[in-house]
């Protein structure tokens, strides 16, 4: 392990089984968001833009509407639900992932500036929607914003697998201004990041428009073009993953095969991506049947696909640092249980208050569509 720093003389606190598992739900829970917000951005994009050639009179302008209003939100639960991940990563991998984030430091940093504007651009993009203005510009440089996040987030997550060549990062800009572009498996998973979104929010806009559009007209199409949106790229997504698995090292895909809990992870992550496109494809089919039950298990089944990925994605980051000699499971540990416990408490009542949250935001937004329903008969009556 000479290629990482010396590690922090402070044993862990908890089991690393623990730190797995909350890394793993957390991580689970932020690509879910994440999927969502990438994928919004694209089909509020593209269904505005189209809409808008049409003269505005089509149903595309209203359901691209739908999706853009629920992005800043979306945007809040990205932001929230990365940092616990990310701070579980560091406990379990701080003397690799540090080291990666200070050799791309000036990108690194620039997250946050960038995560800002495009916080501001997605409320500008809403209120504009809102007011039947033009904002497929807007969303556009928020995409371009999102795309470029992404790639500096895989940049480093690649990067602290790959010690070797952190001298040569380094050489190329002490100020951490360049990318590991270079490594073979940085695009396939970028790549596979995005066309994971367009599923995701596929799925997610048609069970949105089968349980939270008013307008019938509206919510059909969301229904019926989301869920097949999210049969396509399902389909899509198959080939993405096996270009995934077919750029990493022999050595790890040799050892993730050989691992039964993560070999097991493969199939079901897989399996999943197939399941999600059949039940999609059928669910655009039967829209106007009951369709919203089959969007209701896609949706179901996207999350589960989010996690088994997550899951083989662990796989590969700890057999890829096991290559240089660095095992998680060999950390020390010295548990404090007190801590562990009150940990544990706070965070789950942290999940109830997330989930009490969203909750009261669909409630509200359910009375909202209740009264505006009723200022409608009542006008239309007065008539």
């Amino acid at each position: 392990m000479d290629q990482f720093p010396a590690v922090e003389p402070i044993p862990i606190l908890a089991p690393i089984w623990l730190f797995k598992l909350l890394l793993l739900l957390t991580l689970s829970l932020h690509f879910t968001a994440v999927h969502l917000l990438i994928g919004g951005l694209v089909l509020g994009t593209v269904w505005g833009i189209a809409g808008r050639r049409r003269g505005g009179a089509d149903v595309l302008v209203p359901a691209a509407r739908q999706v853009v209003r629920r992005l800043p939100v979306v945007m809040a639960y990205v932001i929230n639900l990365g940092v616990p991940p990310l701070l579980f990563t560091q406990v379990l991998y701080g003397q690799a992932l540090y080291t990666s984030s200070v050799l791309i430091g000036l990108l690194w940093i620039s997250v946050i500036a960038l995560l800002v504007v495009l916080y501001s651009l997605l409320y500008t993009a809403e209120r504009r929607s809102a007011e039947g203005r033009v904002y497929w510009w807007i969303t556009l440089i928020g995409l371009g914003l999102v795309a470029k996040i992404a790639l500096i987030y895989v940049n480093n997550m690649t990067l602290m697998l790959r010690p070797d060549a952190w001298l040569e990062v380094y050489r190329l800009s002490p100020l951490g201004a360049h990318l590991a572009s270079g490594d073979p498996t940085i695009w396939p998973r970028w790549t596979y990041m995005v066309v994971a979104s367009l599923m995701a929010a596929g799925v997610a806009v048609a069970l949105m428009g089968a349980t939270a559009v008013r307008d019938r007209a509206v919510g059909t199409f969301l229904q019926q073009w989301g869920a097949l949106a999210g049969a396509l790229f399902a389909g899509l997504l198959l080939p993405v993953a096996a270009w995934v698995l077919s750029t990493q090292p022999a050595e790890v895909t040799a050892a993730l095969g050989g691992s039964a809990l993560y070999g097991a992870a493969r199939t079901v992550w897989l399996a999943l991506i197939l399941v999600v496109a059949f039940v999609a494809g059928y669910a655009s089919w039967r829209e106007r049947t009951g369709g919203w039950k089959l969007t209701a298990l896609a949706s179901l089944l996207v999350y589960l696909q989010v996690a088994s990925w997550v899951l083989v994605r662990d796989g590969i980051r700890d057999l890829s640092l096991n290559r240089f000699g660095y095992s998680v499971w060999a950390r020390e540990v010295n548990p404090n249980w007190s801590i562990v416990v009150t940990f544990l408490v706070v965070f789950a009542g942290g999940l109830v208050a997330v989930g009490w949250l969203i909750r009261t935001m669909l409630k509200a937004e359910g009375e909202h569509r209740g009264y505006a329903k009723g200022r409608e008969e009542e006008s239309n009556h007065a008539a």
